[in-house]
């Protein structure tokens, strides 16, 4: 009797599932499943799938891993379960930002922070209202390295309008130095102080401008009807000032300045080496050769002096050219002409030496205008 319940028991488990077996299809034809809800199932796990395993596939995430739930096929009522699970997404790891190439290889690539404060700076930068251009007269100390060529950059004006405002770089631009306070004009042009008897029509001939052109000069403030009061200053765009023979007294005699240069007026007196430049504290330049060397007259004139001459200058010969110009050479060993001669340029006027006050032979050569000394080196070609 056991056996015989166990049995009934054994076909009682046997019958119960294949009823099971039976039932699942018959369960599937009664209620087929909806299309769009394995779709979209299947969607939801590969969405999940792949926000959990982004560091095994070596994927860099971007803002938005999942399309919205919005964005899905519709699902069945069956399906609302399942369909909402796209929506359950990971936080979004921020997308990594573009890094333009480092300036120098010791310093790190910029960061966003950085680039924005960078932005904010230039912006910040590009509102600012750049300081206005003086309209008048300013003075400017020279610094060290400061050369006219450079100022005149700075200032947006030429070298001349430098020059002419400083009476001092008239007579040599090379005596511009450190710490010295230079007038800059506002303008290209020239300044005028007002001198008793000058008429507005007078000033803008000299500086050759219209006198609409003083008038129009904001800065100015002037009229053509006003009274012009003397010792004003006055701006004159785009004037330009005549090279006006000056004469000043140095340690070495008369110098004349702002003589226009005239190269090629005057030939080389000889060959050799310039042992000293033309400055203040010596009025002529320094040829230097052997001894016996031939000493050339500079141009054709007439010989004035011839001889011994007094300062140092020893055997001493000077000619006069005409025009207000004259040449003197100094230290012969011996001269070959005579006061009264008439010479043609490049003829021999002696053999250089070192009589005198000298250190060697060499011939002492000076040009002057109208008495004054002026630089040679703007005179030869």
């Amino acid at each position: 009797m056991p056996l015989a319940r166990h049995v009934r028991a054994l076909a009682s488990c046997l019958a119960l599932f294949a009823l099971l077996v039976l039932a699942i299809p018959v369960y599937h034809v009664l209620h087929p499943a909806s299309p769009a809800g394995a779709a979209s199932l299947l969607a939801s796990e590969r969405a999940l799938d792949s926000q959990r395993n982004l560091s095994k596939r070596g994927v860099r995430p971007v803002e938005a891993t999942a399309a919205p739930a919005a964005q899905l096929p519709a699902a069945g009522a069956a399906d609302a379960a399942p369909a909402a699970l796209p929506t359950q997404t990971l936080p979004a790891t921020p997308a990594a930002a573009a890094v333009s190439p480092s300036p120098s290889p010791t310093l790190a690539p910029p960061t966003a922070t950085s680039t924005a404060t960078s932005t904010a700076t230039s912006t910040a930068t590009s509102t600012v209202t750049p300081v206005p251009r003086p309209t008048l007269p300013f003075t400017y100390t020279v610094k060290a390295g400061d050369t006219l060529w450079d100022l005149a950059i700075l200032f947006d004006i030429n070298v001349d309008s430098i020059v002419w405002a400083n009476e001092r770089l008239e007579e040599d631009m090379d005596t511009l130095m450190v710490g010295q306070p230079i007038l800059i004009p506002p303008v290209t042009g020239a300044l005028h102080t007002v001198a008793p008897g000058d008429a507005l029509s007078s000033i803008s001939a000299f500086y050759k401008v219209k006198a609409e052109a003083i008038t129009g000069y904001a800065a100015n403030d002037l009229k053509a009807s006003d009274t012009l009061q003397v010792g004003r200053v006055l701006v004159i765009p785009g004037g330009t000032k005549p090279a006006l023979a000056r004469w000043v007294s140095t340690a070495k005699g008369e110098m004349a300045v702002n003589i226009p240069a005239s190269k090629g007026r005057f030939n080389w007196p000889a060959s050799g080496l310039i042992t000293q430049y033309f400055s203040r504290s010596h009025l002529a330049i320094d040829v230097a050769s052997k001894a016996g060397s031939a000493v050339l007259a500079a141009a054709d004139g007439v010989v004035i002096v011839s001889g011994e001459k007094t300062g140092g200058f020893g055997l001493t010969v000077i000619i006069d050219h005409g025009g207000g110009y004259s040449t003197l050479y100094s230290h012969f060993e011996s001269i070959g002409v005579a006061v009264g001669d008439h010479v043609t340029q490049g003829q021999a006027l002696g053999e250089m030496g070192c009589t005198g006050t000298c250190t060697g032979p060499h011939v002492h050569f000076a040009i002057y205008y109208e008495g004054g000394a002026v630089n040679p080196i703007n005179y030869l070609p």
